[in-house]
């Protein structure tokens, strides 16, 4: 998530920020998800494209705060990204094992979720 959200932003440090806020998004609002509307990848992007639509709208704004304040840009390197990424899926795939754990067990066969993530 974070590769495609570098790719749209040329602001590494928000498109960490932007990548974890859909992630955030999408663990939040994951009783929103409609598998039959799409895979859940390209829910995942949707949400991803919204908060890009979002972020170059209040980018004017955001910019001109950050400089009237003096703060500096923070540089985040491909090793911070990563780690990030890492992160991020892992809190996904624990928060998906927690909802399919507290499935009854005829309920995680039927939807073809009976072998664990751990």
């Amino acid at each position: 998530m974070v590769a495609f959200c570098a790719r749209r932003i040329p602001n590494r440090e928000a498109a960490v920020d932007l990548a974890s806020e859909t992630l955030a998004q999408a663990l939040s609002g994951l009783r929103r998800f409609k598998p039959a509307k799409g895979n859940a990848a390209q829910w995942l992007y949707g949400i991803a494209r919204h908060l890009l639509m979002r972020y170059w709208r209040s980018l004017p704004v955001d910019d001109r705060s950050r400089r009237r304040l003096g703060i500096d840009a923070i540089i985040v390197d491909d090793e911070t990204t990563a780690l990030v990424d890492r992160i991020a899926a892992e809190a996904a795939l624990r928060h998906v094992q927690a909802i399919l754990d507290a499935l009854p067990p005829g309920q995680r066969e039927a939807c073809g979720c009976g072998l664990s993530m751990s």
